[in-house]
């Protein structure tokens, strides 16, 4: 409607009075569009009005998404997914956007950082072995590191004993070694 996209402009301008629902339809619109760069910049403004973390959370979110998924701007999503994460600590879906993007990046550390913080959110010890599993796995496969992929791989099974793979795995680097 032309009175919320006049009210967006008007906020771009400095007037504090928009409402939340006007930048909202004006989000809606731009995404029908497929201006991008409008969407992510009137998000932006939302950020400015909305004060609930939890709206913070999934505004950052959908910016990260734009980024990643729309424009291709790694660095831009992973600074929008950080800002979810901080707005919503308690969240696993930014820590697993900013682990697709470092595992795309091949930036393993920053792979494990993840997998970690995804072990410490977690409460389903089949998730948390499954995680573990992965970072034992960078250790084993990425950065050659047989003792460190150990270590995880018994994670693994101290949070799952029916995880065959990690014992498999254990059992593998060990007759390697001496």
């Amino acid at each position: 409607p032309v009175i919320d996209v006049r009210s967006v402009e008007l906020l771009a301008r400095g007037n504090k009075t928009v409402s939340v629902n006007a930048i909202r339809t004006r989000i809606a619109s731009l995404e029908e569009e497929g201006d991008w760069e409008a969407v992510i910049e009137s998000n932006m403004l939302l950020l400015t009005k909305v004060t609930k973390s939890a709206e913070q959370y999934s505004v950052h979110m959908a910016i990260g998404d734009i980024y990643r998924s729309k424009l291709n701007v790694p660095t831009a999503a992973r600074d929008a997914y950080k800002k979810a994460q901080l707005a919503n600590t308690r969240s696993r879906a930014p820590l697993l956007q900013l682990l697709q993007l470092a595992s795309d990046a091949e930036d393993y550390d920053a792979c494990i950082q993840h997998l970690k913080d995804l072990v410490a959110l977690e409460n389903d010890v089949h998730r948390k072995a499954t995680y573990s599993m992965s970072i034992g796995v960078i250790y084993r496969d990425r950065l050659r590191d047989p003792i460190r992929a150990v270590e995880h791989f018994e994670a693994a099974l101290d949070q799952d004993p029916s995880r065959v793979k990690a014992f498999t795995a254990i059992t593998s680097i060990l007759k390697g070694r001496s």
